[in-house]
């Protein structure tokens, strides 16, 4: 029994991969032609990006995010206080998942511009067999405390899922927190969630 969980600890481990950190003294622009995927986190938010204190990301064009992973925050990217701005990138089949909640299965932000994108079959889930209350927010992003802005983007596929037993998933493909959320040009289709908003819910 000691030995399976040690070969599982040791598994785990080998895959873990460390996230890129962007604070008030970096600004990471200009990223284009690039494929981030199978990044997994087992402690930090954010499989790919972590940004803060005012740092800097601009993504795009020709930018692919896929089956990346982090814990309750931001399966891709995890904006905290820093600016993001993504044109012309995908994410697909990110997620976060947490015991008692989680966000953003491709990305959680406090305020992103984002144009020209397409997120598909992105997840984010929280469930829990001792806690009935589990929230999941935002199956493609989360967004609090700034303000988002969307154009010309497609969100196809993507889950937000509670705990089973009271269904608390919201925004199968957007969960905007008391903020300005501006969306123009842009498609959703099959987006689910088993709380509130298909596609997208605000507070």
């Amino acid at each position: 029994f000691f030995y399976i969980l040690f070969l599982l600890f040791i598994s785990i481990n080998l895959f873990a991969t460390e996230h890129i950190i962007i604070d008030s003294k970096q600004e990471y622009s200009n990223i284009n032609f690039e494929n981030y995927s199978q990044n997994i986190q087992t402690l930090g938010a954010g499989g790919v990006f972590y940004v803060t204190q005012q740092g800097i990301l601009n993504l795009g064009p020709n930018v692919v995010f896929s089956t990346n992973y982090a814990p309750n925050i931001g399966g891709a990217i995890y904006n905290l206080n820093g600016k993001v701005n993504i044109d012309s990138t995908t994410f697909v089949s990110n997620i976060s998942s947490g015991t008692y909640q989680s966000s953003g299965g491709a990305i959680s932000t406090s305020g992103l511009n984002i144009a020209s994108t397409t997120f598909i079959s992105n997840e984010t889930y929280a469930s829990t067999s001792s806690y009935k209350r589990a929230y999941a927010s935002g199956g493609a992003i989360c967004n609090s405390t700034d303000e988002l802005n969307i154009f010309s983007t497609i969100f196809t596929s993507n889950i937000a899922k509670g705990s089973d037993i009271n269904g608390y998933g919201w925004g199968g493909a957007i969960q905007n927190v008391n903020n300005k959320l501006i969306i123009s040009s842009t498609i959703f289709s099959s987006n689910t969630a088993n709380g509130f908003g298909y596609s997208t819910s605000t507070d």
